[in-house]
């Protein structure tokens, strides 16, 4: 596969590479906020994706626990982990799709990234 640099309509990327994604889907994200992103996700553990999310475990991750719990009644497994004692949290955002394909970049899954200057490598 050929990398690729992103800078406008990322989440419409991510999408489009969870669609395709025909065994597993990892992601580790400070926020997973993005409804499409998430719908997306359901869908695909509807069709026995293994799916596996770390994500924050905040007021805007809890926002979404209708989500997480469709996934992990899919078989989906959902982390949400505390901040450290410090306050400090996990920051890099990244995903792995079928063992073949890494999507890393300052991209955050959420809603207001959208109105952000981001972008991601694939």
């Amino acid at each position: 596969m050929e990398t690729s640099n992103i800078f406008e309509n990322i989440s419409e990327h991510i999408i489009r590479h969870i669609r395709d994604a025909e065994n597993a889907f990892y992601v580790c994200v400070p926020w997973l906020t993005d409804e499409s992103i998430l719908h997306e996700l359901v869908e695909k553990s509807r069709k026995k994706v293994h799916i596996e999310i770390i994500t924050l475990n905040d007021e805007f991750s809890r926002a979404k626990t209708s989500y997480f719990n469709k996934l992990i009644a899919n078989g989906s497994k959902v982390y949400l982990i505390d901040k450290t004692i410090e306050g400090g949290i996990p920051h890099h955002k990244f995903c792995t799709i079928d063992d073949e394909i890494l999507i890393t970049g300052s991209y955050n899954w959420s809603n207001n990234a959208k109105n952000n200057d981001e972008n991601i490598i694939i």
